[in-house]
């Protein structure tokens, strides 16, 4: 019963794996402990911090300074593990949100101070021992030349292998875990307005959807936060809108730039000249933008070639999905009968 059991879960693993369609799954900024990465970080909260309820490092520096952070790293694993710890800076990612993912950043020409310039060990790789602590120290030295504004970015660790992988080919099953925490390093506490600009504005496709992308950047070493935008595309010199679009709840990185994305939906632009008519409104700011853009025959060509590219089999999923439920159901159903034999025994 044990091992009929066993063999029809590793089977639903590996369904599972082909239904979700991707090879390695990220989970990143969430709790590892309760997400099941089999390890934790905790951070210790340094001098210097500006509040000490924060949850992440919230420094007020001196130029110069150097200090030590620390975060201690728990395995909840019964063997070894590896984590790689790296110092990212804080980017804003094309959704509009602030994320931490990437060690290596292109930096945003507006960004003078790069937080893991700053810190002697930007990266390393640890190896917990099984059911094991570790305290890892950080040491930063705050540039010598004073700065103005923020500087953001988070102590990131993630496992430098996913988990046991099932399947062969495309039929994987594997997670992968991080968890980031902030590091907000400022000189003074004093606000600075966010400024944003509107650079190039061309077209593109995400997941075969053809888009119109405008690149935004806010330039000055402040958080912008609650960024929420309109924008309308128009034949040039026209007034017609053809495509609109409305987003709320965005943000953006200090000294970042991110190319916002405005889906072409049922509309099907025709090589010529067009207009993009931008406003945005965030908790210290409001701009408005207004740039041309051209669309050409060989771009319309070359998306229309991306999206020949081959689609997912929807109805694989949906037989997939059932024959999990079926499967589940046989699982139920054995177990059942195996509680109703035992107490058919047990009245004998």
């Amino acid at each position: 019963m044990r091992k009929l059991l066993k063999w029809v879960f590793i089977l639903v693993g590996l369904l599972l794996g082909s239904l979700l369609g991707v090879p390695i799954a990220h989970a990143a900024k969430v709790n590892p402990a309760v997400a099941g990465a089999g390890y934790t970080v905790q951070m210790v909260r340094p001098r210097g911090q500006v509040n000490s309820t924060s949850g992440y490092f919230n420094l007020k520096v001196q130029p110069g300074e150097q200090q030590r952070l620390v975060v201690i790293l728990h395995n909840l694993q019964a063997q070894p593990q590896k984590l790689t710890l790296g110092i990212n800076q804080a980017y804003t990612n094309p959704d509009g949100v602030i994320d931490y993912d990437r060690y290596n950043v292109k930096p945003d020409p507006t960004l003078k101070v790069q937080l893991k310039q700053i810190f002697k060990e930007p990266q390393r790789t640890i190896t917990l021992p099984a059911n094991g602590t570790e305290r890892v120290g950080l040491t930063y030295e705050a540039p010598a030349n004073p700065f103005t504004g923020t500087v953001l970015g988070a102590v990131y660790v993630s496992q430098t292998k996913p988990g046991k992988k099932y399947g062969k080919g495309k039929i994987t099953l594997q997670n992968l875990y991080a968890y980031a925490i902030s590091i907000e390093m400022r000189e003074s506490l004093k606000a600075i307005r966010p400024v944003m600009a509107m650079h190039h504005v061309g077209v593109g496709q995400v997941d075969r959807q053809n888009m119109v992308m405008a690149n935004l950047q806010n330039s000055r070493p402040t958080v912008m936060e609650r960024l929420n935008t309109q924008a309308a595309i128009t034949k040039q010199g026209s007034t017609t809108v053809l495509i609109h679009q409305t987003k709320k709840g965005m943000g953006m990185a200090p000294n970042s730039n991110f190319n916002y994305r405005i889906p072409w939906g049922t509309t099907t632009l025709k090589p010529g000249n067009y207009t993009l008519h931008l406003s945005a409104q965030a908790t210290k700011g409001t701009w408005h933008f207004t740039k041309n853009f051209t669309v050409t025959q060989q771009q319309l060509n070359h998306l229309a070639n991306l999206a020949k590219q081959p689609k997912p089999n929807y109805w694989l999923y949906i037989l997939l999905a059932v024959v999990i439920a079926l499967l589940l159901a046989l699982v139920g159903y054995l177990i059942y009968k195996n509680h109703k034999n035992k107490q058919q025994l047990a009245q004998k």
